[in-house]
């Protein structure tokens, strides 16, 4: 089944296979599937409340959501600045001759 776009999931109960019954996190692949919709604000507030409770007593996903939250926050810096053009050419001419040699043999 197609996942819904990120608006219409917004802050939509998870299906009853995701999480158990008695409203607790399962396990933890439950909240691995979760994560992103919590960081983006999308979860309900109840399935929030009951994920940060999983998270208060599980090290390994606080870990994962750590570096989930440095991966989108390394994807929002901007990009470094472009390789200056005489440092092109000069990779270029370095390149093109490593190429030549190597055709050459």
């Amino acid at each position: 089944m197609p996942r819904a776009s990120p608006s219409k999931r917004s802050r939509r109960a998870v299906p009853a296979g995701r999480a158990a019954a008695s409203g607790r996190m399962r396990e933890c692949r439950d909240v691995v599937d979760l994560l992103t919709e919590y960081l983006e604000g999308g979860l309900a507030p109840e399935e929030s409340q009951r994920l940060e409770q999983h998270l208060a007593g599980c090290d390994a996903c606080t870990e994962f959501l750590k570096s989930l939250r440095t991966v989108r926050a390394a994807a929002r810096t901007p990009a470094a600045e472009a390789v200056p053009e005489d440092c092109q050419r000069a990779l270029r001419s370095f390149l093109d001759a490593k190429l030549r040699r190597k055709a050459s043999r």
